[in-house]
């Protein structure tokens, strides 16, 4: 019986939201809006979450859990724009976005993704003479 409620879980918990980015090669940049990225497996997931940015790291990211986008539709698109918060997007390592069924509950994660950095931006400089 123990085996059989072991794999019902692993087989519910395969069938639900996952993030595809950001991810550990494809992180966000400090300026402008990011962007996320999801699968929704399956029809038992619900219709909608939030997202919430989270770095253990309180050197980087003074508050844990912002929330960047609350009641987003996961049935009709599969990415989203995601703009930065008030004071701007934070810069460093380890950082990871949860979808949240209830934004005013941190601990109720959906799926969270991979471990990302935020960093400025690529830029290329030129000199004249």
């Amino acid at each position: 019986m123990h085996a059989f409620i072991i794999t019902l879980y692993l087989a519910a918990s395969a069938l639900a939201y996952k993030v595809i980015s950001p991810n550990g090669s494809q992180g966000w940049t400090t300026t402008g809006p990011n962007s996320i990225t999801w699968q929704r497996d399956s029809s038992t997931d619900p219709q909608n979450f939030s997202v919430a940015l989270t770095n253990p790291d309180r050197s980087i990211m003074q508050f844990d859990n912002q929330i960047l986008l609350a009641l987003v539709d996961g049935t009709n698109a599969t990415s989203a724009p995601v703009n930065p918060p008030s004071g701007g997007w934070p810069h460093g390592a380890g950082f990871k976005v949860n979808l949240l069924k209830d934004s005013e509950d941190v601990t109720s994660i959906l799926a969270s993704s991979d471990t990302f950095e935020i960093k400025a931006p690529n830029t290329t400089s030129t000199s004249s003479s």
